[in-house]
């Protein structure tokens, strides 16, 4: 999991540890260790270093992708009524699938 500068400027190294095969960023975490408060995930600082993440993966060869989409972060889940947050994102998923057709 990234989700620090600190973690950003190792990424490589902890993407060739043994075992490792799969990376996590957590945004908001990451912006927050940045200074960066707001939700403008198009700030350079903030591209620049998903693409030093990015950079590490395919030094290492490993293949870009996902295989889930987190839909909010536990802090504004656990703020909300889970059951409310479930409906939303299964709304939003919804949407989403349409709009791609």
């Amino acid at each position: 999991m990234i989700e620090s500068t600190s973690g950003v400027e190792n990424a490589e190294q902890m993407i060739g540890a043994d075992g490792v095969r799969a990376v996590f960023v957590r945004p908001t975490d990451l912006r927050r260790s940045m200074g960066l408060m707001d939700a403008d995930v198009d700030e350079p600082e903030f591209q620049q270093a998903l693409q030093n993440i990015v950079t590490g993966l395919q030094i290492r060869h490993v293949k870009l992708g996902f295989k889930f989409i987190m839909y909010q972060s536990d802090s504004s889940f656990l703020a909300e009524r889970p059951q409310g947050s479930l409906e939303n994102a299964q709304s939003a998923l919804s949407l989403s699938m349409r709009s791609k057709r």
